[in-house]
């Protein structure tokens, strides 16, 4: 549980305006309004900003009240309210001394989701309302913290075949990403992703306030232009593994890209510019292009090679990025004519850096 802390809360945030919420507390209280209104007003520009949900998303400003009447069951609930202009969020939270973070942006981001819904609804009868872990899924993505990681869990669950297809994961009560909500996040990044993403909100936004249906081929048709699933699927696919090139956290090296780097030093057919017999669809080690340096398209494949492999240490911690570069340089000399036996010499170089990275980070913490 990660708790709320008064004047620590985001503190380079700058302020947005200042009636885009209301704080309702007693004196008692008040002392934590700051760190609320920060909290909230961080959530609002995330969701905007960073997913593109379209603002002003309520008709008034969201209504906060902070430790008034009875607590909520999880410290933190949420309503919409129909006002004379209509439509505004109501987020209630109870003592603010044990406030749960990831359940206050939650009520926060439902909140206003869920205002911008209703605003466009003939009636509050008519609307259906968005599943919610997809509401969960998108305060989420609303906090800078949780991006990596979800996006590390999620990629581990579908690379290895623990994760049905998008039509499967885009069911309204049977979703997998409703007990794994690093999965409902990769969903709301994945709308967040897409071209035009602002209309394609407003699109959602209309089409749940008429009452229409969530399937998978209604969303596939605001969100991907073709209720085809198994287009969708594919697409979903190949935006993962193009995701996994991203830099969440800067400096950092999380354990999924160490162990994908593993599969960069192999050699693949689809890297080579001419067509190598010995280079297997499953990858060739690169030990064997060290062997073989005048196979005929070797020293091309190793000049693409070594881009690549550097690329892979860009905006990781030191050690990692220091790792990639010698790995690239070993490619770098293959392609350039270096004798099998520099080649050798740089190769076991770059192997014992990634043994003793391998070491450190599974070796038990020394008692102080």
């Amino acid at each position: 549980m990660r708790r709320l802390a008064v004047g620590l809360l985001l503190l380079s945030e700058p302020l947005a305006a200042a009636d885009d919420f209301i704080v309702r507390t007693t004196p008692e209280w008040r002392v934590h309004e700051f760190a609320v209104l920060r909290l909230a007003r961080a959530v609002h520009r995330e969701l905007v900003e960073t997913l593109g949900l379209p603002s002003p998303m309520s008709h008034g400003p969201v209504e906060i009240e902070l430790g008034l009447g009875e607590p909520p069951p999880d410290g933190a609930g949420h309503a919409v309210v129909r006002g004379p202009s209509g439509v505004f969020g109501l987020v209630r939270l109870g003592d603010p001394r044990v406030l749960d973070r990831d359940e206050t942006a939650f009520a926060l981001a439902a909140a206003l989701v869920r205002a911008a819904i209703h605003n466009r609804a003939r009636g509050p009868e008519a609307v259906t309302e968005p599943p919610v872990w997809f509401i969960r899924g998108v305060a989420r993505q609303a906090d800078p913290s949780l991006r990596g990681a979800d996006f590390e869990a999620a990629y581990a669950r579908w690379s290895g075949g623990r994760l049905p297809g998008a039509a499967e994961l885009w069911q309204a009560r049977r979703s997998p990403a409703a007990q794994h909500l690093d999965v409902a996040s990769q969903l709301a990044a994945w709308c967040a992703s897409r071209p035009d993403r602002q209309q394609r909100w407003q699109a959602w936004c209309e089409h749940l306030a008429q009452g229409g249906a969530w399937t998978p081929g209604a969303l596939a048709s605001i969100w991907f232009d073709d209720d085809d699933l198994a287009r969708l699927d594919a697409a979903w696919d190949a935006w993962l593994v193009v995701r996994t090139r991203r830099v969440f956290d800067p400096g950092t090296t999380p354990a999924g890209v160490r162990r994908r780097f593993q599969s960069q030093l192999l050699l693949y057919p689809w890297e080579c510019v001419i067509y190598i017999p010995a280079v297997a669809l499953g990858g060739t080690p690169l030990v064997w292009c060290i062997e073989n340096p005048d196979s005929p398209g070797v020293r091309q494949a190793a000049a693409a090679k070594s881009r690549h492999l550097l690329l892979q240490g860009a905006g990781r911690d030191p050690a990692f990025r220091e790792m990639a570069a010698g790995y690239a340089d070993v490619m770098r000399r293959l392609a350039a004519g270096a004798s099998r036996r520099e080649l050798r010499s740089r190769w076991r170089q770059a192997e014992a850096q990634r043994l003793a990275l391998e070491a450190e980070r599974t070796a038990p913490p020394r008692n102080e």
